[in-house]
């Protein structure tokens, strides 16, 4: 037996769920929406997200980056401050190729130098530096430390694999005594003063 014919004289209508016409200017049959994502997926994204990321210490200064190589900008050279030439035996460690020796060349940040040093300041921001800079200058200067007065005394006094690591520590502790404190005694305490004083530290 045949179906009775609908309303308007055609055949039955098709089930509500049934997928429709294309809308108008449409080129392309419609498809069913996908699954949605799981609620899980944004979640997990996120916590690898954040296993990546830097932890910040709890107590972030400057002193977090001495000794660092994250946003080291320049390196100052240790060797020539007591009058060594560069290339002679007492600082063959640097050949000159390019690569840092360990205990003659120290990493540092040119602004943390600058805010306490009226040395570094004028080397990094004197006349010309700009101009060599544009120029195509070296884009992670090494730094010579000021050569010693011709004083027997002072110069043995000095000694700057010693003495420069507890200048940096005064400089990046934000200049407080207390930083190095600890540090200082009758042994060292005179070198460090002309240390600070050929470096002009402020």
């Amino acid at each position: 037996t045949e179906a009775p014919p609908t309303a308007d004289g055609g055949a039955d209508a098709p089930p509500a769920d049934a997928p429709g016409p294309n809308p108008p200017g449409s080129s392309s049959p419609q498809k069913a929406p996908g699954p949605a994502p799981a609620a899980g997926d944004d979640t997990d994204d996120e916590a690898a997200a954040e296993a990546q990321a830097p932890q910040v210490p709890d107590e972030l200064s400057l002193l977090y980056f001495l000794g660092r190589k994250e946003l080291a900008d320049c390196a100052v050279r240790l060797s020539s401050a007591a009058g060594e030439v560069p290339g002679s035996a007492a600082s063959a460690g640097d050949d000159n190729s390019g690569e840092l020796a360990e205990g003659q060349v120290v990493r540092c940040h040119k602004l943390a130098l600058c805010s306490a040093s009226g040395y570094f300041f004028k080397h990094f921001l004197g006349e010309g530096v700009a101009a060599a800079r544009n120029a195509g200058a070296e884009a992670f200067p090494t730094v010579e430390l000021p050569p010693l007065p011709q004083d027997e005394e002072i110069r043995r006094q000095v000694h700057p694999p010693t003495l420069f690591p507890l200048v940096l520590s005064f400089i990046y502790g934000g200049q407080r005594w207390e930083t190095i404190e600890a540090d200082v005694n009758e042994d060292n305490a005179m070198g460090l003063f002309a240390m600070g004083e050929l470096l002009q530290i402020k």
